[in-house]
């Protein structure tokens, strides 16, 4: 089961930013699969498919309702401080029966669900008994042992955003839809990177909630083949602190180091080296021609030939 893996780019965004600032930003990809999905069923609330191989979104035959749920792990996955770039979400569809080209969208879920461990059998579309803990039409947390007590949507279907983070035309079976980044899908990103609290997901859905067999199929993070299961790729930023480090042979050789990392003698968080804070050997122009170490600016401002050794060299 994948949940996530990191392609480091270790690309700069800016060549030479660490000679003129005290920070440089590093830009990364992460792809990370849900850590939970489910579908949401109305035409009874006591159904559910929680741990299924599959989600649906669309409308059945006779017209009932499906909407899929995913959530993802994005504090664990990315460094806390980071930038959100860009966002995109691919699903793969495995079946599609009678809907032709649908578009479907993504909606930010508003309060916290829970998978739930039922798992139907044949094609899983009428989903099976909801068990303790499956999220339905009517429950975020179904709990056959006390149903009235059982936590409950605000909004049957689900609570969620009143627009749009994305949507896409998704087409028939054995295709690949994406979600292409938006001002939205990354700042819910972002948000659920800033409050990890607030990360409830997406519901994805079929933009027309009328009509009759235009549910579509997807893959879940349990389905048994990879490629088949979502996929949500981040780009994002991390800035790290930066500081001018000095060679320890009194060299005057000065390189910007990332903190903590600097194997000589570190000037600082912002530090720079230009000028060049750095000791190295100074031949002042005196009578004794008197060569002492000291840092280059210095050496200069008094005249003096700056040798880059050690006066002892």
């Amino acid at each position: 089961m994948m949940k996530w893996r990191r392609i480091r780019r270790a690309a700069l965004l800016a060549a030479l930013a660490g000679l003129f600032s005290g920070d440089v930003a590093l830009a990364d990809v992460v792809v990370i699969g849900p850590t939970k999905d489910a579908t949401l069923i109305s035409e009874d609330d006591t159904k559910a498919n929680g741990s299924g191989a599959h989600i649906f979104a669309g409308n059945t035959d006779n017209g009932s309702q499906r909407r899929a749920l995913l959530e993802f792990d994005i504090a664990g996955s990315i460094p806390a401080g980071s930038t959100i770039n860009s966002v995109t979400l691919q699903l793969y569809v495995n079946r599609s029966v009678k809907a032709g080209n649908r578009d479907v969208e993504l909606r930010r879920v508003l309060s916290p669900w829970t998978e739930g461990p039922s798992d139907p059998s044949g094609q899983e579309g009428a989903g099976d008994s909801a068990e303790l803990g499956d999220v339905t039409w009517r429950y975020t947390s179904y709990d056959p042992n006390d149903v009235p007590g059982s936590p409950q949507w605000s909004t049957l279907g689900g609570d969620f955003s009143a627009t749009q983070s994305a949507v896409t035309t998704v087409l028939g079976a054995s295709t690949t839809p994406v979600w292409a980044s938006t001002s939205a899908l990354v700042a819910d990103v972002q948000a659920w990177l800033d409050s990890p609290s607030t990360n409830y997901g997406w519901l994805v859905k079929d933009v027309s909630t009328s009509g009759t067999g235009t549910a579509k199929r997807y893959g879940s993070w349990q389905n048994n083949k990879a490629e088949q299961r979502p996929i949500l790729t981040v780009d994002f930023s991390t800035v790290q602190i930066t500081g001018a480090c000095c060679a320890t042979d009194a060299s005057g050789a000065c390189s910007i180091a990332v903190s903590g990392t600097c194997t000589g003698i570190y000037q600082g968080d912002g530090s720079l080296c230009t000028p060049n804070p750095c000791d190295t050997c100074c031949c002042l122009p005196n009578a004794q021609a008197q060569c002492v170490e000291g840092d280059a600016q210095a050496c200069t401002a008094q005249g003096g030939t700056v040798q880059g050794a050690a006066c002892s060299a």
